[in-house]
């Protein structure tokens, strides 16, 4: 094999390695763009109401399970511009509903 063979060999290696990286890269951004326009499917805080009306009353959450009205916010993920929220009831941990905040 001539030096200039090798060359082109490892370039072409070099080629296939950085298009698979660049490919993996790109379908990994689209995946978590993916989940988090989904995040709150489901479990908004306005399915939460429809789900259980008896428990958003006068503006306050209380939790489903043990009626309590101990909610905290657990920051579950960020992007730059954007933090996925998760309200937890402190007293059993059920989680109540998810949120987005834009900022």
């Amino acid at each position: 094999m001539s030096v200039s063979q090798s060359v082109d060999y490892a370039f072409t290696g070099f080629g296939v390695v950085f298009t698979i990286v660049v490919a993996l890269i790109i379908y990994m951004v689209f995946i978590i763009k993916r989940q988090m326009d989904h995040f709150t499917d489901g479990k908004s805080y306005e399915d939460y109401a429809q789900n259980h009306p008896r428990y958003v009353k006068d503006g306050k959450v209380y939790c489903h399970k043990c009626n309590t009205h101990d909610i905290f916010l657990k920051q579950v993920g960020s992007t730059p511009n954007m933090l996925l929220n998760s309200h937890v009831c402190r007293n059993c941990g059920c989680e109540l509903y998810r949120s987005k905040m834009y900022l």
